[in-house]
């Protein structure tokens, strides 16, 4: 299937000064038509910056250093702002993470949303805040008029991320680009609000990347994932497949962190995150793998980048010792 979107070699660098912090290392993927991308790490894994460097809004500090994003055919990177501006919300659309303080304060709920849609679809401002409150109601939000017009310190977390979907939604984009959209929201509006996501890009034929640490969250939305770690992809192909066999040493330790063990405890990953230069060249995770120290600390690990390994018919895997990881 022909991709809508290919990222490509993605190499994102923070700073003023060198050696630059590199917030993505070679970070590529692909997204079909109608087909639904997890993109799951830790904090501090370039997450969040792989998508704002998709839809060209990387902080003033950050640059794309190298790479591509293609958007059915078209070169993103290196776009002037005014031509960035004709693929946002119209082809791209972002729902940010932390939804409360997205909305403006100062402007109700549904002249927001129909902000958007005057600007978008150029219709009437009358015909704009209907569909606004037609948006919130598909999105589940009760008496919806009434709401439309509230403020949004007056709706809960859950309420406020279905209003920020609804806003990007409202111009049918062909890519829904959510990060971490259920935060701070409880496990049933989590649930909910996850549902919602899905059966509407579904409705509208669209294609879906969803932001998270929580590996559960793109379980229960997408049918394909990439695992990223310090900024490069450690692991990618089909959730189902990489849940049931995990084949690089993070996956596994990011997939035990998600169920509790013995005595109802939930384990963590010893360690942090790495903050890496151009200059790095070992793997990014070679001092918190537990498959490393098992293979008596190779120094291929520290001294060298892993590659990129195909693994069955749609998975890779980015490790030294692939063929060890079923120790």
């Amino acid at each position: 299937m022909e991709a809508l979107l290919r990222v490509s070699g993605l190499r994102v660098g923070f700073g003023a000064e060198e050696p630059r912090s590199l917030a993505t290392r070679d970070v590529g993927f692909e997204l079909a038509s109608g087909e639904r991308l997890g993109i799951v790490g830790e904090s501090g894994s370039g997450k969040s910056t792989t998508a704002l460097a998709i839809v060209g809004l990387l902080p003033r500090n950050a640059t794309v250093e190298q790479g591509s994003v293609i958007y059915n055919g078209q070169e993103l990177v290196g776009l002037a702002e005014r031509q960035l501006r004709a693929y946002r919300g119209r082809e791209i659309a972002m729902v940010f993470q932390n939804a409360s303080t997205a909305l403006n304060p100062l402007i109700r709920v549904g002249d927001q949303i129909a902000d958007v849609v005057a600007s978008q679809q150029r219709v009437p401002r009358r015909r704009a805040r209907d569909h606004a409150v037609e948006l919130l109601t598909e999105m589940g939000i009760v008496d919806a008029i009434r709401n439309a017009r509230s403020y949004p310190h007056e709706y809960s977390g859950g309420m406020a991320q279905r209003a920020l979907i609804a806003m990007a939604l409202a111009c049918h984009p062909r890519v829904l680009l959510v990060d971490e959209p259920t935060t701070g929201l409880d496990p049933i509006v989590q649930a909910q609000v996850l549902d919602k996501i899905v059966e509407r890009v579904v409705e509208q034929e669209m294609s879906l990347i969803v932001i998270s640490h929580d590996m559960n969250v793109i379980l229960r939305t997408c049918t394909h994932v990439i695992v990223l770690y310090a900024g490069q992809v450690m692991e990618a192909g089909p959730c189902q497949e990489i849940l049931r066999n995990p084949q690089h040493p993070y996956t596994r330790a990011l997939l035990d962190t998600e169920e509790p063990g013995e005595g109802g405890k939930f384990s963590f990953i010893p360690g942090r995150v790495p903050t890496l230069t151009r200059e790095f060249a070992g793997c990014a995770f070679y001092d918190r793998c537990q498959l490393r120290a098992s293979l008596g600390n190779p120094m291929i690990c520290v001294t060298s980048r892993p590659p990129e390994t195909a693994h069955g018919e749609e998975s890779r895997v980015t490790c030294h010792f692939l063929s060890a990881t079923d120790l």
